[in-house]
């Protein structure tokens, strides 16, 4: 079984080591060449987390954007084929896409769809975006399964080609397009994400878990940014706590018109999730500390957008939509 890896931030990095650790064959796809060469070169270091370092080496990379038209042009004799003894089917391959939704735009969109279309088979693209609506634009333009995948596993990029795990998690898969006929593919990604150590499960309703997390990331993501601070800070004034309330009610609100499974959510799973990642910098709060457009409009922005769809009322994430693309860099 093999993995084709597009994103090389702290998720795409920690699946990418973990998969290569279990003895499954692994490429990345990299934004530059440059980048390409010291995955090659160097691999993946790798700190669990209980503190210990690991070299993953014997990584394929290559630059997405300069190489996806040679697709054609690499053999099955290429070191990327040949998986370990004792690993599944090697001639299953999955691409895993660990980009931001605000990375995923029309010119990668393409690219994948040439991946796709090229004269190697893949069994399944594997998404693990935030927020919503990536499902939709990648069904446009690919006809194999799509896998969504929400995780909550924590992983912090140190350097380009270093990652600590910060803080394992559970990760669910499902098939809302329902193109995975005996849920076979979902299958074999469990099989083998458990294998690489990860808690995997698959669901019958994972829009249901996408919105669960929609609702975290909804509240922590943009507020931790505002306030410029921790996961563990943010409920520790009287005022932002009362924010963070308000905010996840209206956003549950908003979410169960369309899952009323998400009923069963509570407040006290946000304060869970600020005390288990108390010393995480959220991945919003890290974009604008880098000067980079965030991906608000996918997580806030989105439950603007169902609201909007059942003819609800939603103020306060309409307002923090305004407020963290005010931070945006100018474009």
């Amino acid at each position: 079984m093999q993995f084709e890896i597009i994103g090389t931030g702290a998720i795409g990095l920690l699946f990418a080591a973990k998969l290569k650790v279990a003895g499954y064959a692994v490429r990345l796809w990299a934004t530059s060449t440059e980048r390409s060469i010291l995955f090659c070169e160097r691999g993946i270091t790798y700190y669990s987390p209980a503190g210990e370092v690991q070299s993953v080496t014997g990584l394929t990379s290559l630059a997405l954007s300069q190489h996806v038209e040679n697709e054609l042009a690499i053999t099955d004799s290429s070191p990327y084929i040949q998986a370990r003894e004792g690993v599944e089917d090697s001639s299953l391959k999955y691409i895993l896409l660990a980009v931001k939704q605000s990375h995923l735009d029309e010119a990668l969109l393409l690219d994948i769809s040439k991946l796709v279309t090229s004269r190697s088979s893949y069994s399944a693209v594997i998404a693990i975006q935030n927020g919503c609506g990536h499902i939709d634009r990648l069904a446009q333009h690919i006809n194999i399964p799509i896998i969504t995948a929400v995780t909550s596993e924590a992983s912090k990029r140190i350097e380009t080609a270093a990652i600590s795990h910060t803080g394992q998690g559970e990760t669910w898969i499902g098939d809302e397009l329902g193109r995975d006929n005996g849920s076979v593919q979902q299958k074999n990604i469990e099989n083998a994400l458990q294998k690489a150590g990860f808690k995997v499960f698959m669901s019958k309703n994972i829009k249901e878990r996408v919105y669960r997390k929609l609702i975290s990331n909804a509240v922590v993501n943009p507020l931790t940014a505002l306030f410029d601070v921790t996961n563990g800070d943010l409920p520790n004034t009287k005022s932002r706590l009362k924010l963070m309330e308000s905010l996840f009610l209206e956003s549950k609100r908003i979410l169960m018109a369309e899952e009323p499974a998400l009923a069963s959510s509570s407040f006290n799973d946000i304060l869970s999730l600020c005390r288990a990642t108390a010393s995480n910098t959220s991945s919003m709060r890290a974009d604008l500390l880098a000067g980079v457009k965030t991906e608000i409009a996918y997580i806030n922005g989105a439950i603007v957008a169902i609201a909007a769809r059942h003819q609800m009322s939603a103020p306060l994430n309409e307002s923090i939509v305004h407020m963290i693309e005010a931070l945006h860099p100018d474009q």
